[in-house]
Parts: C-alpha cells; structure tokens; sequence
C-alpha cells in the first residue's frame, strides 16, 4: 500500500547515521542557495537553466523532474502495532532533499541525497526519535534520454538505504528491511508530496504523508 512502510521490531536502538554526501542545498530555502547553482556557463545559456541537448552546461539539477524532487517535505507519521498491544507511535516528521552536481565541472548528472530526521510527539517506551542522511537510489539517474527530466511519468519510487546500527526492539519509522535490503522506500508523487512504500504488514504498518513546505 503505498502510504505505509513495515517497522521491524528486531531493530537497534538508532544514534544518528551520518554518511557522508555530496549536496548543497539550504535548509531554509532549499532551492535557492547561491551554493546550489550551476558554475558558470560557457555554452550561450542562462546559468541554471537546464540544457537537454547540451554537451556540458546540462545543469541536470535544474530539470523539472530534479526541482520537484528537492525541497522539504513535512508531516506526521503514524505506527500501528499489528496485534493489539500497546505499540502506537507518531512522530513528526521531516525529509530534507537535496540535489547537487556528480562532480567538479560535471552538470550532466544530479546527485540525490537526504536527511530524513522523527521527532517522537506520543508512544510507547519502544518508539524513538532518530536522523538519518543517506543518498536516495534515483531511477532516472542514468537516463539515456535527458528529456525525461522534463517530462517526468510520476510517480517515482526512491529508495534510501540504511547503515547498520539499529538494536532490538526499538520502533522507527522506517522502510522495508529484509536481510538482504535496508532501506526507506520513498514514493514521489510529483505534486510535491512523498509518501512510504509498505511491502508488509506483519510487524506493523506506519501511515502518514509528508508534503513539502
């Protein structure tokens, strides 16, 4: 379903993950920090415009499909236990995404990462609060057509992986986490709101939108 995410219980108590990502963006006005512009533009287009047919002024960050993505999405989450214990949580809740260039000198290519931090309002003793940063998986990153950046088939799953370090029993608000994948999967509905992906419900369901500032 995709406004929900399953919450594991066998998870580790969560510090704050930090892995280190390149971006720009402000918090306070995420798309219009002087340091997330484009470098100087040396092909005859406005800097910050983004060029499909370019060969190296693409500015790909500028593209429709990267503008909508980045930003801050804000709301509340909800936890609900499968069973009927006393398990409930809600969090308020924040994803602070940002884009910037693959690399000096290379617009061809934007880097999707974000902060997503829980700051627990009502719930049991297992609910906590939490931040983390990770890059978000993009599926369009290596597209062979640019012009998909501007003409988007929304929506778009992302997902974010997680490090280790999470200990039992411990209830976040996080994604799908099988042993061979750790991740929040994000949906990206286009309309400037993001929403969990839950592929199962046996350990819990967490509900809620998150809709960007």
């Amino acid at each position: 379903m995709n406004t929900r995410t399953t919450v594991l219980p066998y998870l580790t108590l969560f510090a704050a993950i930090s892995l280190t990502a390149c971006s720009s963006d402000s918090n306070n006005d995420p798309l219009n920090d002087p340091a997330d512009l484009p470098p100087v533009n040396t092909e005859g287009q406005p800097i910050g415009v983004f060029n499909p047919d370019a060969a190296t002024d693409v500015f790909a960050c500028e593209a429709r499909y990267y503008t909508e993505l980045r930003g801050l999405y804000l709301g509340e989450l909800t936890y609900t236990s499968p069973t009927d214990s006393a398990d409930t949580c809600v969090w308020d809740a924040s994803l602070q995404v940002r884009g910037a260039d693959a690399g000096e000198g290379s617009t061809s290519v934007c880097n999707i990462t974000a902060t997503y931090s829980y700051t627990l309002l009502s719930g049991s003793d297992a609910c906590v609060d939490g931040s983390l940063d990770s890059a978000l998986d993009d599926p369009l990153a290596a597209s062979t057509n640019r012009l998909d950046w501007e003409n988007p088939s929304w929506p778009y799953d992302l997902p974010m992986l997680l490090e280790a370090g999470l200990a039992d029993n411990a209830i976040i608000p996080a994604g799908t986490i099988a042993a061979d994948a750790r991740e929040v999967l994000w949906t990206f509905d286009g309309f400037d709101a993001v929403f969990l992906i839950d592929n199962n419900d046996a350990d819990g369901t967490v509900t809620g939108t998150l809709v960007k500032r």
